[in-house]
């Protein structure tokens, strides 16, 4: 489902925008799998990415290197549809 053309009708979308408060009236100009592109009212651009991952770890819990489980951890169509509502 294409959701490219929606106006948001939610003034802050979960958060998934920053802590933009004003993103009603806002346009969804692209999207993927894991991410929503938006054109506010006064022209900004904004990007919300809906991936999440895991750092890997040593036995003891500190930092190794790269990071694990990289999924989109998100309903990301059903937030969209819940911020387009009228």
């Amino acid at each position: 489902m294409s959701n490219i053309g929606k106006t948001i009708r939610d003034g802050y979308c979960n958060g998934f925008f920053g802590r933009d408060f004003d993103l009603y009236g806002s346009v969804i100009i692209a999207e993927g799998e894991e991410y929503v592109v938006i054109r506010k009212e006064n022209g900004i651009v904004a990007f919300g990415n809906f991936q999440s991952w895991d750092w890997n770890r040593n036995e003891d819990g500190t930092l190794s290197s790269g990071i694990s489980n990289l999924k989109c951890a998100y309903d990301k169509q059903d937030l969209i549809d819940s911020w387009c509502e009228y």
